[in-house]
């Protein structure tokens, strides 16, 4: 449905100064929710364990990589819509890397 309720018309030109498309999506308001991997679900809890955030994580991969990374990033590799091998190997030293420090910690 289309809005040309603020119309002008001068002589014989029609101005639109405003055109409004209202969209219907799927779900309404609702924003669908994409369920995490295994590998997901994996990360999430090493970060719990480690009581990191995945700020922190972002944070060490774009170190690491050089490469832009941002939540948008993470979470597409966290719901596997995305297979960046080079970030995957990142996350996974990081962890793996934390992991090991928190062991020598307690020694």
């Amino acid at each position: 449905m289309a809005s040309t309720e603020n119309c002008n018309i001068i002589g014989h030109t029609l101005i639109l100064l405003h055109f409004s498309v209202f969209v219907n999506t799927k779900g309404g308001d609702k924003l669908r929710k994409i369920p995490l991997t295994e590998y997901g679900k994996f990360v999430k809890k090493s970060l719990i364990e480690k009581d990191k955030s995945q700020e922190w994580l972002i944070n060490e991969v774009a170190k690491k990589t050089g490469m832009y990374v941002d939540s948008s990033v993470l979470n597409k590799i966290l719901t596997g819509r995305t297979n960046s091998e080079n970030l995957i190997s990142a996350i996974n030293e990081i962890l793996t890397r934390e992991e090991n420090t928190q062991c020598r910690d307690v020694m």
